[in-house]
């Protein structure tokens, strides 16, 4: 089974005050809550193929792939661009 763990982990609205994901956000950052979601999905089921997706193709992005990397290690086994 392929997972999208990480959707669109740079979607400005997740930035905006009021809606339900910016204190989270803020209190833990964008990279750190993306790596525990991988963490969390890769031990509720390891054989999972875990994306990490996005509808932006920029420079935020592109960082936030780089950034997800763990022990050397990338946290996703595949990264997805969405082309509706």
């Amino acid at each position: 089974y392929d997972w999208d763990v990480g959707n669109e982990a740079t979607d400005p609205w997740r930035f905006r005050s009021g809606n339900r994901m910016t204190k989270a956000w803020e209190e833990i950052g964008v990279v750190d809550w993306t790596v525990r979601s991988f963490q969390l999905a890769r031990r509720a089921n390891p054989q999972a193929r875990l994306l990490i997706n996005d509808y932006r193709t920029d420079e935020a992005y592109e960082k936030l792939i780089e950034r997800l990397v763990v022990e050397g290690r990338p946290v996703y086994d595949g990264v997805g661009i969405q082309s509706h």
